[in-house]
């Protein structure tokens, strides 16, 4: 340890001292001399692996000498005087139950193997990618395949070989799709890749996506833009539905995540899938439908209060023509079409049929409570002190008002916090009753 040296000249001595202060150290190190030794050593701890209580992917070998390790100094933040000496990779074998493919947020298409779950070296596995075609036609791999499944260290589980003497018959050829899957154009080859042909394509995709995890939408805790990029960059999601389907084996081996950081995220992930009907239109993100919009358009469902699957929300917003949504308030005839052809359009109903095979229910809460707010519309400029701007939003909605972000002559009331912007400038200009923050909570009460 720093500043140890003058008191002990070897790391074995180290070690001994620390075990008589009662601190835990792993009883199974040993101090050796010559190669051959290392070897044989390496050798009987693999043989130990399987029976050990915690996972291990090898040994680190370092001088036992204090001297001549300080003297080795370091490179970047490794020692010269230590290496790991890893075991042979643990292989396991599953079934390949289908090939997907993913759209990077750079637009290249990326093969995934779903394969029958299997536990490799501690981790419980789904979903392998193939990188790309040419990986596949190496392997000779078929959709039915018994396949070989390797996981070395940390190492991301990879399919090494594909077992042909065990298959039946009805194994199927996989083919990389013409026109991609995220906006019909053309796929396009590049060296090894696949490409959408539409450089707006992933990034794109991935902007819906960040957009569908968002607090206002499905509110995934844990799950923003950098952990979305990385599901992307993995070959893991394309679609917002692939979110719901990951497994924590998929995010366990993923470089910063761990064991806890992966059962955390699959349990917000499953935490979500009841939802609001507003916020579920919102996360949609249907052109021109913003949050205010979304929550008349859930007004108009036309069932009662309860929970609906995705499917009954797609019918019912399906079979709404242009005309009636026109009728509804604030919807003219511009978002009326928008989402008349949002939930026409053959990728969105098969979007929305994924979500409902994931499990997704969809809350319709009927008015309740106070209504006093009612046809009331507020604008927030300025930081709140006592309650936070969505909390606001929140209880104006509650009691029957709406948002607007910003001030027009439909403009109630604009609520004024710390260091508010033009938003206040605009209200006296158009004399728009102005509220302090202690007099919006009384108007509330």
């Amino acid at each position: 340890t720093y500043g140890s040296r003058e008191l002990f000249s070897t790391h074995s001595e180290e070690y001994k001292k620390l075990r008589s202060y009662g601190m835990p150290v792993n009883p199974e190190g040993k101090v050796v001399s010559g190669i051959a030794d290392i070897i044989e050593f390496h050798k009987k701890l693999e043989k130990k692996r399987k029976a050990l209580l915690y996972e291990v992917d090898g040994v680190v070998v370092t001088v036992n000498d204090g001297t001549v390790y300080d003297r080795a100094g370091v490179v970047g933040k490794a020692p010269r005087a230590a290496i790991a000496y890893k075991f042979a990779p643990q292989e396991v074998t599953t079934i390949v139950q289908d090939v997907t493919v993913q759209i990077g947020r750079t637009g290249v298409l990326t093969p995934v193997a779903t394969m029958t779950p299997v536990n490799v070296g501690g981790v419980t596995v789904t979903h392998a990618t193939l990188h790309n075609y040419d990986q596949i036609k190496r392997l000779g791999l078929k959709i039915g395949d018994t396949v070989v499944v390797s996981r070395a260290g940390d190492v991301i589980p990879q399919i090494t070989r594909v077992l042909k003497g065990m298959r039946s018959g009805k194994e199927r050829s996989f083919r990389m799709p013409s026109v991609c899957p995220i906006d019909s154009s053309v796929i396009m080859r590049d060296g090894v890749l696949h490409k959408c042909s539409n450089v707006q394509c992933g990034a794109r995709n991935k902007e819906q996506l960040y957009h569908f995890v968002s607090r206002s939408a499905f509110r995934i805790e844990g799950v923003g833009p950098r952990v979305i990029d990385r599901f992307l960059d993995e070959g893991l999601i394309s679609d917002a539905a692939d979110i719901f389907t990951l497994k924590e084996g998929d995010i366990e081996v993923l470089d910063g995540f761990g064991k806890k950081s992966a059962e955390n995220t699959v349990r917000e992930i499953a935490g979500s899938k009841k939802i609001p009907l507003a916020r579920f239109l919102y996360s949609l993100g249907i052109l021109h439908v913003g949050e205010e919009t979304a929550r008349v358009l859930a007004k108009q469902f036309p069932y009662a209060g309860g929970v609906y699957s995705v499917t009954k929300i797609l019918t019912a917003y399906r079979s709404m023509p242009v005309d009636v949504l026109q009728q509804i308030s604030d919807i003219g005839p511009v978002v009326a079409q928008s989402i008349y052809n949002w939930f026409h359009d053959d990728g969105h109903v098969a979007l929305l049929k994924k979500l409902h095979a994931t499990g997704i229910r969809v809350v319709h809460e009927t008015a309740r409570g106070s209504r006093k707010l009612n046809g009331k519309t507020f604008v927030l400029t300025g930081t709140l002190s006592s309650i936070t701007r969505e909390q606001a939003k929140e209880r104006i909605r509650e009691a029957g008002g709406s948002m607007s972000g910003s001030v027009s002559y439909r403009t109630d009331y604009v609520v004024a916090g710390k260091n508010p912007g033009t938003k206040l400038k605009n209200a006296r200009e158009q004399n728009v009753t102005i509220l302090t923050e202690r007099e919006f909570l009384n108007i509330l009460k």
